[in-house]
């Protein structure tokens, strides 16, 4: 049964992330979505002083809140849902709840480009980089209205390592979506190297059984080249790869990733191999 966790602390980004998990759920066999809160133990004052909590009663009031979204999201979407609030340290209680719940997919909201980062949509990418299981980053505007086509960021070094085969096969299995590979090229030359036409060779071939395209963009900067390319093929989702080496390293690096979904139109989901 796919597991969604969709952290929540009542700011209007995660409850739209909220949302746009109820309906995508919908696409899935025998789906369930935990909408998630965690108040943490202790909050800043004014001059910057650790001020303690009544955790239980925040607790409380924040469960009452989970359950009333509850029954307001079952009526937009029947996926089963279940509620959690528990006191902890943010991104600790997430990469646990992943693991103890078995989670598959962590869904959480961003501020995009507002001034207002907010402290979940501050924590967007850190729950990205911080946990195994495949993170779908919602933009605050995002709609869902089915996943149509998907663009999948690559860097054509070793695709069979850096590329997430079977996690993105599934995706495709449950949304059947068409398929554009990209790769960013940043050389001076503009063209493709002998190696990396063999990466491109060997990528395609192993997602034979898709609909499958692939396009090179030359240029530096990333995000920019990226979301032009989502807004002029109307693309539903982009799809990356974070590693701790590689061309993603320094695409995850704070100012790239930042820049990248601070700005995407669309949902960016994050898939660790």
């Amino acid at each position: 049964m796919p597991k969604l966790l969709v952290p929540i602390d009542f700011s209007r980004v995660s409850l739209n992330a909220a949302l746009y998990a109820v309906q995508m759920a919908e696409n899935m066999p025998k789906k369930e979505v935990l909408l998630y809160n965690v108040v943490e133990p202790t909050i800043v004052g004014s001059d910057g002083t650790p001020m303690s909590i009544d955790s239980d009663s925040i607790i409380k009031t924040n469960k009452d809140g989970l359950q009333s979204l509850q029954v307001s999201l079952f009526e937009l979407g029947k996926s089963p849902m279940d509620v959690i609030s528990e006191e902890g340290d943010f991104l600790e209680s997430v990469k646990s709840a992943v693991e103890t719940k078995n989670i598959d997919i962590v869904v959480v909201g961003t501020t995009g480009n507002s001034g207002n980062r907010g402290f979940l949509g501050s924590n967007a990418l850190n729950v990205a980089r911080d946990n195994n299981c495949p993170v779908l980053i919602v933009p605050p505007n995002a709609e869902f209205k089915g996943i149509h086509k998907i663009l999948i960021a690559v860097n054509l070094q070793n695709v069979e390592a850096t590329v997430a085969i079977e996690p993105i096969k599934s995706w495709l299995d449950a949304f059947n979506p068409q398929v554009h590979f990209v790769y960013v090229n940043e050389s001076e030359s503009g063209s493709l190297t002998n190696q990396q036409e063999n990466e491109k060779i060997k990528l395609l071939d192993i997602f034979s059984d898709y609909d499958c395209s692939f396009t090179v963009l030359n240029g530096k900067d990333f995000a920019q080249i990226l979301n032009v390319y989502v807004d002029l093929n109307k693309i539903d989702h982009i799809v990356v790869f974070p590693r701790k080496q590689g061309i993603f390293d320094h695409i995850f690096s704070t100012s790239h990733a930042e820049k990248l979904t601070h700005h995407s139109k669309v949902p960016i989901l994050s898939v660790h191999n």
